[in-house]
């Protein structure tokens, strides 16, 4: 049979270009049919979908494809040149042999689970082989002539039988106009994307609204920020240095200068107007002060500072359970690499220490030493990447399992604190005023790339920390030298809030990682701050499952 050239053949419906500057143009009355016909299948109302077919006199699915569908899921070979000539229009003659190709495929594995296997070999021969451009994979093919049984084709070629059928459909679809073959679920996936764009939009769950809807639009809430000061935490005696939520969202741990740890009861603070019901621990016996805290996956907490040693402590008892003294000057930072067995450290004698516990006991596994004083670090979630910035203003980045650089990136700038996304891809790098004005620099570490510049903050003398925030971090947060917190969007780094409140140096702030609307700031004042929307919200409602 000669075949048409599918490149030339017109389609039942001609695609038409949309006005997308007209707000007020209609939508194309057979496209919208169309979708809403297939989405009524979709959705088992077969009945409905043909009545509204009937009465617009439009179908969802042209007849020629709904054969080919059923011919497909049928396994009707025999038909599949005439269904495949009656379709029309493919996007190029290579297209058009692709989906050849997926078909009898198909159609020759069915042949061999049979065991017609002279009939399956002239298919291969007469139909695959036309169709097919690398003779490695006709070869693959062919040697699965020799499987002995169903099971054997069926892990050898990685292959499903003739439930594979509704795979190779989608397969061919993608070869095959949209506007000839209606992509699968078009309508439910247009909605999806509708709801996407309303919840980056809007800033969801910082709504009007708690829940996602088709039947409104979402609108951005003001009020939903955690703008308002509802807690001033006064236990500490001297500067605040640090301040850090655990994974679970229930302890605030809260490190000052006056040598000591506070670990707050996030629940207890809600309901008690006496901050010391809400203290669980507090965490004494550092020589010096304290300047970085750490969180284990399973909320044990490290802790290291001026003087030289990690301490790990116990959230049952509130004791100091090890020290580890290896580093010669200040720990700058430290980071579990899994869940309580191992951590790693750094610090201004310029080593990175990887430690492990061996029967109750904690030594030093490998050791990175490096060309300059180590400011601070981070490990990815999944503990696989580990990154550093150093006096040289330099961004290391390694690999945990070898203990091994991957790459380095150059900063413009001196570079004073870093903070890593929960997915490991993104970095905030706090930048110090030398050469340029205060800014917070956005790193994609896949691309290595500068994404974002985030300004308007103060930080020339001291470190100060940021942090990705708000629900699926889409803010990031800062305090700053002038006393304030800034906040600013992630997307586009818009500053959305600059808040007052702290007299002195903001050092550190973090985000509840399971509240999205309650944050804490630390600063020289003395004080941790608690801060929550201005009025009373309920947690986000579970949004519906829109990735799928």
């Amino acid at each position: 049979m000669m075949v048409m050239n599918r490149t030339e053949k017109e389609s039942q419906w001609p695609a038409r270009p949309a006005d997308l500057n007209n707000e007020e143009a209609e939508l194309d009355r057979v496209e919208v049919v169309r979708l809403i016909a297939q989405c009524l299948e979709d959705f088992g109302l077969p009945q409905s979908a043909e009545s509204l077919e009937n009465e617009s006199g439009i179908s969802a699915l042209s007849t020629s494809v709904k054969v080919f569908r059923q011919c497909i899921l049928a396994g009707n070979w025999d038909e599949l040149e005439n269904v495949l000539e009656a379709l029309g229009k493919f996007r190029s003659e290579e297209d058009y042999q692709n989906a050849r190709f997926v078909l009898y495929r198909q159609y020759y594995l069915e042949l061999l689970e049979k065991g017609e296997k002279i009939e399956a070999l002239s298919s291969l021969r007469k139909k695959l082989e036309p169709c097919c451009g690398q003779l490695e994979q006709l070869k693959e093919l062919s040697l699965l002539v020799i499987c002995k049984t169903p099971e054997e084709l069926r892990r050898r070629a990685k292959w499903n039988g003739v439930e594979s059928r509704a795979e190779v459909l989608r397969a061919v679809q993608s070869y095959i106009p949209s506007s000839v073959m209606l992509p699968e679920k078009r309508l439910q996936a247009l909605l999806r994307q509708a709801l996407m764009y309303q919840k980056d939009s809007a800033q969801y769950p910082y709504t009007k609204q708690s829940n996602l809807s088709l039947l409104e639009d979402l609108e951005y809430s003001n009020d939903r920020i955690p703008t308002v000061t509802s807690r001033v935490l006064t236990k500490h005696r001297d500067e605040v240095w640090f301040v850090q939520f655990s994974h679970n969202g229930k302890w605030l741990v809260s490190a000052s200068k006056d040598r000591t740890i506070i670990v707050w009861d996030v629940e207890k603070l809600r309901k008690s107007d006496d901050q010391s019901e809400a203290i669980l621990h507090t965490l004494e016996g550092q020589e010096d002060p304290l300047s970085f805290l750490s969180w284990s996956p399973d909320d044990s907490l490290l802790s290291c500072g001026n003087d030289k040693v990690i301490r790990l402590w116990s959230m049952e008892t509130g004791t100091n359970v090890h020290s580890l003294e290896k580093h010669t000057d200040r720990v700058t930072a430290c980071a579990w690499l899994n869940k309580s067995s191992a951590l790693v450290s750094a610090g201004l004698d310029r080593k990175i220490l990887f430690w492990v516990e061996v029967r109750g006991q904690w030594q030093t596994k490998d050791m990175i030493l490096v060309s300059a004083q180590i400011m601070d670090m981070a490990v990815a979630r999944d503990a696989s990447k580990l990154v550093t910035i150093c006096s040289d203003n330099v961004i290391h980045i390694y690999d945990t399992t070898t203990a091994t650089e991957i790459s380095t990136i150059k900063e413009e700038d001196s570079v004073m604190s870093l903070c890593l996304s929960v997915d490991g891809v993104s970095l905030l790098v706090n930048m110090s005023p030398v050469k340029i004005a205060p800014v917070i620099h956005e790193w994609d570490l896949t691309e290595e790339k500068l994404v974002q510049k985030y300004s308007g903050q103060r930080q020339s003398r001291f470190v100060i920390r940021s942090c990705f925030s708000g629900y699926n971090q889409m803010f990031v947060l800062s305090g700053s030298e002038d006393s304030n917190v800034y906040l600013w969007r992630r997307k586009n780094g818009s500053l959305i809030a600059s808040l007052s409140g702290h007299s002195r140096t903001v050092n550190a702030v973090s985000w509840n990682p399971v509240d999205p609307f309650v944050f804490a700031s630390a600063s020289d004042d003395g004080t941790v701050r608690i801060w929550d929307s201005s009025s009373p919200v309920d947690s986000p409602a579970e949004p519906m499952n829109i990735a799928d």
